[in-house]
């Protein structure tokens, strides 16, 4: 089974190109351009991980981290931020919500894969572990 990535960003542009490029190594994709749909979006597809941008209208990122965490289909869900002002005071908000990764926007496709393997390798050993326990 492939693995599958949820990619929250209200950049039509940006949320294409990544989605392509993740399709392209095997991963598919799913994609929420507005953040208030994402909690349905991550619930309805089971995501092994989400990619968030920080920055968005209506809703912001961390936002939709704390929404997600709070929800038992989607507290364990590896959570990697990314964002145009990737400062210290940002990755560590995005930290403190949950995130176990940050990018800098412009996102180096490469970099961002590498990022993304140890996330998805995680969430798939957590799965594997819940179902031995349950």
């Amino acid at each position: 089974m492939k693995p599958k990535i949820l990619i929250v960003d209200d950049d039509a542009d940006l949320v294409e190109l990544l989605q392509v490029w993740f399709e392209g190594n095997g991963i598919d994709v799913t994609v929420c351009t507005d953040p208030l749909n994402a909690v349905n979006e991550a619930t309805a597809n089971e995501p092994d991980m989400i990619i968030i941008d920080v920055y968005m209208a209506g809703l912001s990122g961390f936002d939709v981290a704390r929404l997600l965490k709070k929800e038992h289909e989607t507290a364990d869900i590896p959570i990697l931020f990314i964002s145009a002002r990737m400062d210290i005071e940002t990755a560590s908000n995005a930290f403190m919500v949950g995130a176990m990764d940050v990018l800098k926007k412009p996102v180096d496709l490469h970099s961002l894969l590498q990022k993304a393997k140890p996330l998805l390798d995680f969430s798939k050993v957590h799965k594997l572990i819940k179902e031995i326990l349950h």
